[in-house]
């Protein structure tokens, strides 16, 4: 038998069973690891009516359509696994999820209900593979060259080990929501690596606008200006 292509994008029939297979809390766990902000998912909740498989399909299919064909299921494989759904992601990897749906067709993505009209969520709907319009072609994703940042990690190290309770108001003023730091938290359990790991993710984001200055300005309104100065000191 042949060996399923880690590259293969994801299609519908596999984002309908994925969203099956995730409880109450996976999928809004799930959605903040693929990027997706909490508002948007507290959204896609009040406008499914608490049904959770089809808020979680609406999620799937809306990530997948912002995404590069040969990247998104790293991706999501990556975000399963931070989900603590290693099963599923392996599943996701190994391509076995697209058995699971009759074979020839494909779901037919979630649309919006009413209540008042329709005591319970509409089911999965299926349609023909063939019946399908031919997609567009899909531009190559540009890869953004190699950016020189202004602050080292080995600075980003030093700083991580000198704040303390203080990490989490550095965050806040770094642009960072209270979501995201709390899935951080809940990542890196060692509170220091949590801390160099937020600011990594704040450089590596922003690239060459992660200033030296924006960064001492996150420490002054964090009270922690004793590390204003710290921050141009040479690496040692």
């Amino acid at each position: 038998m042949a060996s399923f292509n880690p590259d293969t994008p994801l299609d519908a029939l596999e984002l309908s069973y994925i969203s099956e297979q995730l409880g109450p809390y996976d999928w809004r766990k799930l959605g903040l690891y693929l990027g997706i902000t909490e508002t948007r998912l507290a959204n896609w909740e009040r406008q499914y009516m608490m049904n959770i498989e089809q808020a979680a399909s609406q999620m799937l299919y809306t990530w997948h359509n912002n995404q590069h064909p040969s990247q998104e299921r790293k991706l999501l494989i990556e975000a399963l696994e931070k989900t603590k759904l290693r099963s599923l992601g392996e599943k996701v990897r190994m391509g076995e999820c697209r058995r699971t749906v009759p074979q020839g067709m494909r779901p037919i993505p979630p649309e919006p209900f009413n209540n008042h009209q329709h005591p319970t969520p509409p089911a999965q709907r299926y349609e023909p593979i063939a019946h399908l319009p031919q997609q567009p072609d899909i531009l190559p994703m540009r890869i953004p060259q190699q950016t020189s940042y202004e602050i080292t990690e080995i600075k980003l190290r030093d700083v991580s080990n000198k704040l303390g309770s203080e990490w989490r108001m550095v965050g806040t003023f770094l642009g960072f929501n209270n979501s995201q730091i709390e899935v951080m938290h809940e990542e890196h359990r060692v509170i220091k690596e949590c801390i160099f790991q937020m600011l990594l993710q704040w450089r590596n984001t922003n690239g060459v606008e992660a200033t030296k200055t924006k960064l001492k300005k996150a420490l002054q309104r964090s009270l922690r200006e004793d590390l204003v100065d710290f921050i141009d000191e040479a690496d040692d």
